[in-house]
């Protein structure tokens, strides 16, 4: 094979003005390392089979040049630098002209490493889900309290880069537990080298990876052992699976900081609110650390969750729980996460990646809590490997409860050997359980069941990691109108 984990090239090898060629430029993690790249001087240059929001409007607020589809022209001629993303296969066209032309090659989080995370005291949130959002909670403490810190956050947080480079001695990341390419099949976050370790979750996902629940343990398992004993893990107990491997991994060296509702976690959940200002109220007890209390515009129990994993980091670099705080305060959110979209009249249109089951349970739950006068309607488009291959099938009656009208989208086959969720049936079943729930061929169709029917006082939360064709667009715009129509017909 061409391609060798143990050939890739530095950044250290290239002069300033060198091109780049990024394959696969719009996922969440390499539009941030395009524009970085960019912003030191590098000639950036990048193709995708889509471009879908935010970072379609990041890559194009910036100087990298991108191209919609794969063709081997699309890499420059003088190109001393190629970036396979880890959605890229071996097949793809312009993998192929990698190979065919020789040319030098390197990974995302090889380079992360080595822009934000070396020489640094490397601060790495990992789990299934709260990743994101406890990575920008971490890069809005440490920022407003003067450490200066470098941080990347696989999202675009509100008021923040999703990749930011200082001169501080400490760096923040996101830690994926996906894998880093196709010819290097380990977790990024391997890559890392934590000192202080955030574990938010470890449940089954990404079966295109780990065949098992017990595959994705031992990824994660490996990772905690890496940590040196001079460092931190800091772990969330409220789910049983992760509450005994917690245990595994006191024998494992560094030591084990336990957090969440639990009366065992060394930080305990005492109190969360939510507060009529749209945000929550999160109090703790700690023996080690101290009580704290917060306010964070997050709303939900999973978020009060990660906003703890925030403050527990803070304690752990030696702020004061007064200043963590104030710090947490100044949080303004992320895009995609529980983002509002749109606020009228009576509809409220909000826009959420949630696509794991527990993610969407506990999103609509936070949405149920927060908004208890509203109807929710959960639009659901089930993008991920897992989710088509219908993994968690069994586990979305107890997913939408909260809801109160669920719309899905259909799926197609892509080849006839792997088979695919049947989104009919399965709303068939979510029917049978009281919850009025269809399966519509088109995202317009979608829409246009939606604005026949949420008419009052209804929340409408749009759920995918994907553009899911660009339905928040169209139903912001057609809210927009209806609601100006209205209120010109009252005047």
């Amino acid at each position: 094979m061409y391609f060798n984990p143990e050939e890739l090239l530095s950044l250290d090898a290239l002069a300033p003005g060198s091109a780049i060629h990024i394959i696969g430029v719009c996922g969440v993690a390499m539009a941030p390392l395009a524009i970085a790249l960019a912003s030191r001087g590098f000639r950036v240059s990048g193709s995708d089979g889509e471009c879908f929001e935010p970072m379609g409007s990041l890559l194009r607020a910036s100087s990298v040049s991108v191209q919609v589809g794969y063709d081997p022209s699309h890499i420059p001629d003088d190109v001393l630098l190629v970036i396979p993303g880890n959605t890229a296969k071996e097949d793809n066209v312009e993998v192929q002209e990698v190979i065919a032309r020789g040319l030098p090659y390197s990974i995302f989080p090889k380079l992360l490493y080595d822009l934000l995370i070396k020489d640094r005291h490397s601060i790495v949130v990992t789990g299934t889900h709260g990743k994101s959002t406890t990575t920008a909670l971490l890069a809005t403490l440490f920022n407003e309290l003067g450490a200066r810190p470098n941080w990347f956050v696989g999202g675009q947080p509100i008021g923040l880069d999703a990749w930011h480079a200082d001169t501080g001695g400490m760096s923040i990341v996101e830690g994926d537990e996906y894998i880093s390419s196709f010819f290097s099949p380990v977790a990024k976050f391997t890559y890392y080298q934590p000192d202080t370790l955030v574990v938010n979750a470890v449940e089954l996902d990404h079966v295109d990876v780990y065949p098992n629940l017990a595959a994705m343990q031992a990824a994660f398992t490996k990772l905690v052992k890496s940590v040196p004993l001079n460092g931190n893990v800091v772990v969330a107990i409220d789910d049983p699976g992760l509450r005994r491997l917690a245990l595994d991994w006191k024998e494992a060296g560094a030591p084990i900081i336990t957090f969440g509702s639990s009366v065992e976690a060394d930080v305990q959940l005492v109190t969360r609110r939510a507060l009529d200002t749209g945000r929550q109220l999160v109090e703790v007890r700690s023996d080690r650390f101290g009580d704290g209390s917060w306010e964070v515009s997050l709303i939900g129990r999973h978020n009060s969750m990660n906003s703890i994993a925030a403050w527990i980091c803070g304690r752990l670099h030696g702020f004061t729980c007064e200043e963590i705080a104030s710090a947490l305060g100044k949080y303004q959110g992320l895009r995609r996460r529980q983002e509002v979209r749109y606020r009228g009249a009576e509809t409220i249109l909000i826009e959420d990646f949630a696509h794991h089951p527990t993610s969407i349970k506990e999103t609509l739950e936070g949405l149920q809590e927060h908004y208890p006068h509203h109807r929710i309607w959960a639009l659901f488009e089930p993008r991920t490997i897992s989710n088509r291959r219908g993994i968690f099938r069994e586990r979305y009656q107890e997913a939408f409860a909260a809801a109160h009208h669920v719309r899905m989208l259909e799926l197609l086959a892509s080849d006839q050997s792997t088979p695919v969720l049947d989104t009919r049936s399965l709303c068939d079943e979510l029917r049978s359980g009281g919850i009025d729930a269809t399966s519509h061929p088109d995202p317009n169709d979608i829409a246009s069941n939606v604005l026949k029917g949420a008419t009052g006082e209804d929340l409408v939360v749009v759920m995918s990691s994907g553009p899911f064709g660009r339905i928040v667009s169209l139903l912001e715009s057609k809210l927009r109108e209806r609601d100006t129509l209205q209120l010109e017909i009252l005047q």
